[in-house]
């Protein structure tokens, strides 16, 4: 009988040491003792036998029913498919074309019990790829989340992955790549420095011929977009952050070795953390947090498709949670409560009446110059944010207390765990696990009691503060009534938090600007076109770092009157 042999092996199956060679042996020795000839041979090497659209499968469907052959030999119903329906269809779909189907090591006679047979192995088959991949996963999950080892993650830019290394004893880690470091440190140097956008920072990357790693021509956005959000670069790496989902976008003409070729995003309560040892910092944390601050500003801010100008743009909202948005009418500027578009048709719930932008502008506008031409103002605030800090103190000192004592706990737990794998009482996979386990907590417990320690150290006195203001309304003081509006506009961006509406009444929050003469902050962006001395005089340092903490003074105008 004249046959074609069918073989394949899914890429985990290489690991394993299965190969297509043995197959193709042990079919070949198999037709030689029955006296088939064989036509022609099939291979899938590294195709799982949970996709269907095969190319050498369907390779031999198209010629099955052409004479070339009058059998398939496949080794086992596994190597034909891991799923019961795809092997239903292969079948029936040779059995048409009158080519039989023999599986080596199944009886071959078409009568019913051989038929059960196919079909209950078949269904034995696809129970055994979902237990690998249950296994597989709950294995990863374990190494993730108890070992804290990084398991499917291809490096960000600016790392290198090395494997494991069975012979050294050491686990697949990360290394900072220092040519691709230095190009990630001037990425968030432009954003946060210059507040550049992401689409300028292709640009630059561009102009300066720096090459991508996956790519010799040019940047995308998106590959920008990735690094200047992936948390990896402050010392966290995240597992189990995106899920592979099937999708439409391919052509059907190629062949595709999964299923789920696409990737969504889960939500982040689901991710599990991995945290990465402080050697493969390469942006601290309140850099990578100033970066994501400019994005947003870049959105809210951004000018384009804007007709009109306006001064307040991004800074004005509704009591009820909805911004302010610039209205013109007839030739007029107006701010009006963008709320009516959340109820449209329905009628719109807030009766916020719409505000002439000039009046509003100019009410915001005098008050800020008032204000620092006044420092007494903001000094004032100061000291009612100190008594409420009196009232309610952080208590940092206990805080502290409390964590050296989880310290010194986990080092007698860790003395107890070695004297117990001394006297044989837990054996030494156990005794590594709990040790990784102590490890990691005196990890976290070191990096909680330096965060503490930096946040009692930056506790700024009341004087101090104030001093800070002074100077800082002194170097304003020369400059603001030169101002175009575009300075305006900037200024009042980054010196303001909100301005909120609430009836006839405007209520301007502010921040309070740490400021010295005699120090250059080299993240405070500049006015350009006003120069005296070359110190910057935007503020950019809240008097409270946490935003949970923070309170911003605030001035109430009346609009109306």
């Amino acid at each position: 009988m004249r046959c074609a042999i069918y073989c394949r092996v899914s890429t985990e199956e290489q690991k394993e040491g299965g190969t297509i060679d043995s197959q193709i042996r042990e079919l070949e020795d198999f037709a030689q003792a029955n006296g088939h000839i064989i036509t022609a041979r099939y291979i899938d090497d590294g195709w799982s036998g949970s996709i269907l659209n095969r190319p050498e499968l369907d390779h031999l469907r198209d010629k099955a029913g052409k004479g070339l052959f009058e059998a398939v030999l496949v080794n086992d119903v596994d190597r034909l498919s891991r799923e019961l329906t795809h092997l239903g269809i292969t079948k029936k779909d040779l059995e048409k074309k009158n080519v039989k189907l023999i599986f080596k090591k199944l009886p071959n006679n078409g009568d019913p019990i051989s038929n059960f047979m196919v079909n209950m192995l078949g269904s034995f088959a696809e129970f055994e790829r979902e237990l690998i991949a249950d296994r597989t996963r709950r294995g990863r999950r374990y190494k993730v989340e108890v070992r804290k080892l990084i398991q499917g993650n291809t490096p960000p830019y600016g790392y290198t992955y090395v494997k494991k290394d069975k012979e050294k004893g050491t686990e697949g880690h990360y290394e900072i790549n220092e040519q691709e470091a230095e190009i990630v440190k001037m990425m968030f140097g432009w954003v946060v420095k210059e507040g550049v956008s992401q689409r300028e920072v292709v640009r630059r990357l561009t102009s300066l011929k720096i090459p991508p790693r996956k790519s010799s021509t040019r940047w995308g956005r998106s590959s920008v977009h990735k690094i200047l959000t992936n948390e990896t670069y402050t010392g966290v790496t995240y597992y189990y952050k995106h899920q592979a989902v099937e999708t439409d976008s391919h052509k059907q003409t190629r062949y595709y070795k999964q299923r789920k070729t696409g990737l969504r995003l889960r939500p982040k309560d689901e991710w599990i953390p991995i945290p990465l040892p402080d050697s493969l910092n390469i942006i601290d944390k309140q850099t990578f947090l100033a970066a994501q601050s400019q994005f947003d500003r870049n959105i809210t801010y951004s000018p384009r498709n804007a007709k009109y100008s306006y001064l307040l743009k991004g800074l004005v909202k509704c009591q009820c949670g909805s911004p302010f948005t610039g209205t013109p009418s007839h030739g007029r500027l107006f701010y009006r409560c963008g709320n009516r578009h959340k109820t449209f048709p329905l009628p719109r719930e807030c009766k916020a009446s719409i505000i002439s932008a000039p009046k509003l502008e100019s009410i915001v506008w005098n008050s800020v110059a008032n204000a620092v031409q006044n420092p007494k103002i903001i000094s004032d605030q100061v000291k009612i944010l100190e008594e409420k800090r009196k009232i309610k103190p952080l208590n940092i000192e206990k805080a502290i207390k409390d964590t050296q004592k989880e310290l010194e706990s986990l080092k007698i737990e860790e003395e107890r765990l070695f004297t117990a794998y001394r006297k044989g009482i837990i054996q030494l996979e156990q005794f590594e696990n709990e040790v990784s386990k102590t490890q990691e907590e005196r990890t976290q417990l070191n990096k909680k009691l330096g965060e503490l320690a930096q946040k009692q150290n930056a506790n700024l006195s009341l004087k101090g503060v104030a001093k800070s203001v002074e100077e800082y309304c002194r170097v304003i003081r020369k400059r603001i009534d030169k101002f175009t509006f575009e300075q305006r506009q900037t200024f009042l961006r980054f010196l303001l938090e909100g301005i909120l509406i609430e009836g006839n009444k405007a209520r301007i929050f502010g921040l309070i600007p740490v400021y010295a003469s005699d120090q250059k902050d080299d993240f405070s962006p500049q006015i350009s076109g006003v120069s005296e001395t070359n110190c910057d005089i935007m503020p950019t340092t809240p008097f409270y770092k946490d935003p949970r903490e923070q309170e911003k003074p605030c001035w109430q105008k009346p609009l109306f009157q």
